[in-house]
């Protein structure tokens, strides 16, 4: 904790006692009255050097040194501390295309529509008879993506049916035709036919030409036709039944028993697949950056030691699935590593996936507790899904979350019916926040460093039996903090010569704080080792193991130092010449 070591009323705390830039007892004046050869009595020399100003924890855990730490600003929780990170990603959703394919043509005839009688010649007649023919026609689909499950329908761009009418005899002609009807399988839809599945048509015209829109196939599945072997196959009848007129031109002769009958012969323009109905289950997956958390942290967040244990972490998933062409469902495991190392796993949800609907943006909370945090507010409509273990991913502060949802964790909902345009990618946007609220259970320990340095030119002309540092510490952070000193030489390794107990100041609260006296000794195997001393680097570990569940850390709690006192202990030997 920075200013406790460092803030204006300690004035840098052992510094004091040698630079005398604070206020200090009038009765210790190190240029007067002392023997300056001899050794400064048997009970030490005790500074006092005041009462510190109140430290916040805003000055300790400022805000600006991260990019992930904030507080909220209003509301029941002001103040409250918070880890934030966020990141942005996108998915396409698409199925290949079915390639053209062909669907053969068929022919039918009539009956002998009118047999010759008897011989004539230059014969010039026409008789108007009923005609009527049916064929079968068979449609086979094939080289159908994987994907594609079943098929309901196919949406056609640029398709028809041509119908040719001709006599199998080219003495007769057809001059015309009335209320001719010709009727296509169920399977094929046109604008032009009727509630029969006709097209009704006259004319004269040898070529009819009727549009096709889409394929329709019988539901044996749950919502089409299921594709088997990569191919669907229909059949189905064509049948044309009507009026016709048939003559000859007055330059034919006729003989006796001749026969007419009608001819027609059906062909189909090359099928191009468009859209689909029905079921289809593509490969998803979605590939999100780590969310990086250690490096962005404030550095008294990433020693080895500390401990995180927080009550209601929570991360937000927002989908933006407006162009989705049928809804999706999702799951994924979220893990912590360090080193590359996976520490801790967990699957969101805990059982079962998550719809991403189609049309809209989608919300999806996973918390540890049933109601999300959320420093923005919780959307009331987002899906809200309960994570018991979700924790454990923070239990030691990760470098980074991975989100996988790749092999299979993404699908499409097979409980609705699809509809997708072959070929064409429908792109998907993911919004991801994760909060980690400083609300915590008893097994956070956080750890702060921080150093006084320089001290050696003010120490190496003394020796002393020991060191103690006293006050008394007013304490409304929610956090036992155990308080250690660790003495350095000029050449930065630990003084071994010198032990050092450690002190703890009981945790309080705004309403409360807690008064706690603190005594820190420095015991010397040697007095020698006090002038050696160059720096002092001050650990300080938050424990919450005595506290209950569900304190918090606020930007306003404090810890305040009173009567600080800085004493060196037993005989001090010196020479000031």
């Amino acid at each position: 904790m920075r200013k406790l070591c460092l803030r204006k009323g300690t004035c840098g705390l052992l510094l004091l006692l040698f630079l005398g830039s604070c206020s200090v007892d009038s009765s210790y004046d190190l240029s007067k009255d002392i023997d300056l050869t001899m050794a400064l009595g048997g009970n030490g020399l005790a500074l006092k050097l005041g009462n510190t100003e109140k430290m916040y924890l805003r000055d300790i855990l400022k805000t600006n040194e991260s990019s992930l730490l904030d507080t909220i600003t209003s509301g029941d929780n002001l103040g409250l501390y918070y880890l934030v990170e966020s990141g942005s990603s996108n998915f396409n959703v698409n199925v290949d295309s079915i390639a053209p394919f062909e669907i053969n043509p068929i022919s039918a005839r009539t009956n002998a529509l009118y047999a010759v009688p008897q011989d004539v010649s230059g014969a010039n007649f026409y008789k108007d008879t009923l005609a009527s023919a049916k064929s079968n026609l068979n449609i086979a689909i094939p080289n159908i993506p994987v994907e594609v499950k079943e098929v309901h329908s196919v949406s056609l761009s640029n398709a028809y049916a041509t119908i040719q009418l001709s006599t199998d005899n080219s003495k007769f002609k057809i001059t015309s035709y009335t209320d001719l009807k010709v009727k296509l399988p169920d399977f094929v839809e046109s604008s032009l036919l009727n509630s029969a599945h006709e097209y009704v048509v006259s004319g004269s015209s040898e070529t009819i030409t009727i549009p096709i829109q889409t394929l329709e196939f019988p539901v044996d599945g749950s919502f089409g036709h299921e594709v088997l072997d990569g191919e669907i196959q229909q059949d189905g009848e064509v049948s044309l039944d009507g009026n016709i007129r048939l003559s000859t031109d007055g330059t034919v002769d006729l003989s006796k028993g001749e026969t007419v009958k009608v001819v027609f012969n059906v062909t189909f323009s090359k099928i191009s697949p468009q859209q689909i109905t029905g079921l289809v289950d593509p490969t998803l997956n979605i590939d999100i950056d780590p969310i990086q958390i250690r490096s962005e942290l404030p550095q008294f967040l990433k020693d080895d030691s500390v401990r995180f244990s927080v009550t209601n972490p929570t991360v937000k998933l927002s989908f933006n699935g407006e162009n989705l062409p049928f809804p999706l469902l999702f799951k994924g495991i979220l893990e912590s590593r360090v080193n590359s190392q996976v520490i801790a796993s967990v699957s969101v949800p805990q059982s079962g996936r998550v719809s991403i609907p189609k049309g809209s943006t989608s919300v999806s909370y996973f918390s540890q507790a049933s109601t999300p945090f959320d420093p923005y507010g919780v959307d009331a409509s987002a899906n809200k899904e309960t994570v018991t273990d979700l924790n454990s991913l923070i239990t030691k502060l990760p470098e980074q979350i991975t989100v996988d949802f790749n092999d299979g964790k993404v699908i499409a909902d097979q409980s609705a019916e699809h509809s997708i345009y072959l070929g064409q990618d429908y792109g998907v946007g993911v919004d991801y926040e994760i909060f980690i609220p400083f609300q915590f259970d008893k097994d956070l320990q956080v750890l702060y460093n921080d150093s006084v340095v320089d001290m050696n030119k003010d120490l190496k002309d003394y020796q002393a039996e020991g060191l103690t540092i006293t006050a008394t510490a007013l304490n409304a952070i929610p956090l036992n903090l155990l308080v250690e000193i660790i003495p350095y030489d000029v050449d930065g390794n630990v003084i071994s010569g010198i032990s050092v107990e450690s002190a703890t100041i009981a945790s309080g609260t705004l309403d409360s704080p807690k008064q706690t006296e603190v005594s820190v000794k420095f015991s010397p195997t040697s007095p020698a080792y006090v002038s050696e001393i160059e720096k002092l680097k001050f650990k300080f570990t938050a424990s919450a193991s005595d506290l209950a569940t569900g304190e918090v850390l606020l930007s306003t709690q404090y810890i305040q130092m009173n009567d600080l006192r800085i004493k060196l202990n037993g005989t001090i030997i010196t020479n000031f010449n």
